[in-house]
């Protein structure tokens, strides 16, 4: 027998190969026509001899044709027939009346085997005929290349009218009579009804099951056989059974998810599916109950979470066993599965569902089997354990410390923000981030960024002190990660950091100044005009650097920059002026020109900021820098070209052309001989504040 690999089949319409096709037209046809026709009408011998020279066809390049059924569709060779062709779904309809799960035809069948056959599928046994799976054996020996196979799955039941009084022995009789019928049912349509091997094959079985289930219609009638037969091994007491039992559990294991999820099914119908699911539970193996409680649980939107789904999987394999607690622990699964079916099959399944399902875990594990520390749970399955069934136990904190020694507070913390948020997840990582871990880590040599930051988070304000300690004791190299921590308070933590600026080192109190301009908000109660006159240069420039980003402080705060003898802060407030200068910043510039600190580029700067100003009072200075008299004659001249005197030609020609001292400049630069004051006093007024 051949099977045909399920990948390879299709449910989508008309996928039979043209030679199939034809032929099962040719049939249907025949079919039809016997019906409507009498005895030996030509239409009739026509049709029959049109089916004879298709079948020719399709056997001469083949051992067998076998033909499937489903109530709508044909199956051969792993292809189905398209369900809304009228003819196909006919012939199909009929084969389905007549209880059969599908044909074997095989080569040398003679045309009276076919006229026969055509003809007692023509009888319909809706209207008084025999249906052809219901005939005795005898009635259809005539045809020796015609094979039916006799799948009636509405008339396979077990229980006749005297069924009440049936024993055990006859049960588990039954009930390897409904395996087969079922094996049967699988077969159908894939190259006939098998040996006797490939029909007590789960493994074979279940694939050519799978295959059967792409047809539409079969699978809630392959859920009833499966019922029924799960019916009479649960209630046969004989050994017998254990046979049908093993081979329909390792079926069920061997089964798909998606055939699974077909089956379980059975065509929407909600109590059918749970009394199938119970059944099974208290029938089958435990690896196969596992499986179809993961597939139901799934399908209800209420999957089995991992931590509690590994925990079933160790029950399962401990009651697959051969040691001295399998027995029990086959009952705590049974006992465990009928709650999951009675419980978590909801759409919001509960926390205490979990509790009470693992407490009955617990206490049967401890019953029936001695602790010998070979299976004893990883300490990070139990803390998902714990949170899942949201109890938090004393086994639960050592698990957790266990997991921080062999791991580490990072990764613990880690795998906790991995699982869903709870009540009882907060709880545990409070005790893995507190106070005092703040402290650890602060006084680590290489602390963690990732703890730190959670425990900021999770101490707010009084994480406060213990990082101001770490900027006095720290090395400057750790001081912008401790800024970060200290920003990440936000506003809630200016008035606690605004109390300490007068206690701490100048060296902490520049990296506070820092916090504040990051947040760019300011302490209530501090006056930042204060730490700009600080003792401390970098304290300063912290301080007028929030002065200067402010409009309200801006001035202020560049005229204390201008006076500022370190050169830093001194540069931050030129950039300000450099757009808007006042008189009396001028006035500041003015007095420091010839400060010895200020280099060239930088008295250029200087010289188009006091410029800004534009007033006479800077018109003259500009001009006392570039003017000078010849000493004989007393005429004015232009000082020899430098750097700040081409500044200042430049500043003169954007900021005040037009005044006639400042052209008086100008016409002296144009005249020079020197390409770069001819070039300074051509500046315009659009270049005016480029830096």
């Amino acid at each position: 027998m051949t099977f045909v690999d399920s990948t390879s089949s299709s449910t989508t319409p008309e996928t039979l190969p043209p030679e199939l096709r034809e032929f099962v037209q040719d049939l249907a046809v025949a079919v039809h026509k016997r019906g409507i026709y009498p005895p030996a009408h030509p239409m009739q011998l026509g049709a029959v001899d049109a089916v004879m020279s298709r079948l020719e066809l399709v056997l001469s390049t083949r051992q067998e044709l076998a033909i499937g059924v489903a109530r709508t569709q044909l199956m051969m060779e792993g292809y189905a027939s398209d369900p809304a062709h009228p003819l196909l779904h006919e012939l199909a309809g009929r084969m389905y009346d007549h209880q059969l799960g599908g044909l074997r035809i095989t080569p040398g069948v003679s045309r009276i085997e076919i006229d026969e056959c055509v003809a007692a599928l023509a009888e319909s046994p809706l209207r008084g005929g025999v249906a052809l799976g219901a005939r005795p054996d005898d009635d259809v020996a005539r045809w020796p290349h015609l094979t039916l196979v006799r799948v009636a799955f509405e008339q396979l039941s077990l229980l006749d009218d005297e069924g009440s009084a049936r024993g055990p022995a006859s049960r588990s009789a039954r009930a390897s009579e409904l395996w087969g019928a079922l094996a049967r049912a699988a077969l159908a349509g894939v190259g006939g009804e098998g040996d006797d091997a490939e029909v007590h094959d789960p493994r074979l079985l279940a694939r050519s099951l799978e295959r059967r289930l792409q047809l539409t219609d079969v699978d809630e009638h392959l859920s009833d056989v499966l019922l029924q037969a799960m019916g009479e091994i649960g209630s046969s007491g004989s050994s017998d059974a254990a046979g049908p039992r093993k081979e329909m559990s390792e079926l069920v294991e061997h089964l798909s998810e998606g055939a699974l999820q077909q089956l379980i099914d059975m065509g929407g119908d909600h109590s059918k599916r749970n009394a199938f699911l119970v059944k099974a539970s208290d029938t089958l193996g435990a690896h196969a109950v596992l499986d179809l409680v993961r597939v139901a649980a799934e399908q209800d939107g209420a999957p089995i979470s991992s931590a509690v789904l590994r925990l079933l999987q160790k029950l399962a394999r401990e009651a697959s066993g051969t040691r001295a607690g399998a027995k029990g622990a086959d009952v705590a699964l049974r006992r465990v599965v009928r709650r999951l079916l009675r419980e978590w099959t909801l759409d919001d399944p509960n926390p205490e569902s979990y509790s009470r399902i693992l407490a009955d875990i617990a206490a049967d594990g401890a019953v029936t089997a001695v602790d010998r520390r070979r299976d004893s749970c990883e300490p990070e399955r139990l803390l998902e354990i714990s949170l899942d069934v949201s109890i938090i136990a004393p086994s639960t904190e050592s698990a957790l410390g266990r997991l921080v020694m062999r791991d580490g507070v990072a990764a613990t913390l880690e795998r906790l923000e991995a699982l869903p948020e709870t009540e009882e997840r907060e709880s545990l990582i409070g005790r893995l981030i507190n106070e005092s871990t703040l402290r650890e880590q602060l006084a680590a040599a290489r602390p963690d960024l990732h703890v730190l930051g959670h425990a900021v988070d999770r101490l707010r304000l009084r994480a406060i002190a213990p990082l101001i300690q770490a900027l006095e004791g720290r090395d400057e190299v750790d001081a912008p990660w401790v800024v970060t921590l200290l920003v990440r308070q936000g506003f809630d933590g200016l008035e606690p950091l605004g109390a300490a600026l007068r206690e701490v080192s100048p060296r902490a109190l520049r990296h506070l100044l820092l916090v504040f301009d990051r947040l760019d908000a300011w302490p209530p109660g501090a006056d930042p005009f204060v730490f700009a006159r600080h003792d401390d240069p970098l304290v300063r420039r912290e301080a007028i650097r929030y002065l200067l980003k402010h409009d309200d402080t801006r001035e202020q705060g560049a005229l204390l920059g201008l006076r500022d003898a370190d050169m830093r802060t001194f540069n931050q407030a030129i950039h300000v002026v450099l757009r808007s200068c006042s008189l009396e910043g001028a006035r500041i510039l003015m007095r420091r020109f010839d400060d010895p600190s200020l280099g060239s580029e930088l008295r250029s700067r200087v010289v188009r900021a006091i410029a800004a100003a534009r007033t006479p009072e800077v018109l003259e200075w500009l001009r006392a820098q570039v003017l000078t008299t010849r000493w004989l004659v007393g005429t004015l001249r232009l000082r020899k070209p430098s750097a700040e005197v081409l500044a200042i030609v430049t500043a003169i020609a954007q900021q005040y052309r037009g005044e006639p001292s400042a052209d008086q400049v100008l016409q002296l630069a144009m005249r020079s001989r020197d390409d770069g004051l001819r070039r300074a006093a051509s500046a315009r007024a659009d270049a005016a504040g480029v830096a």
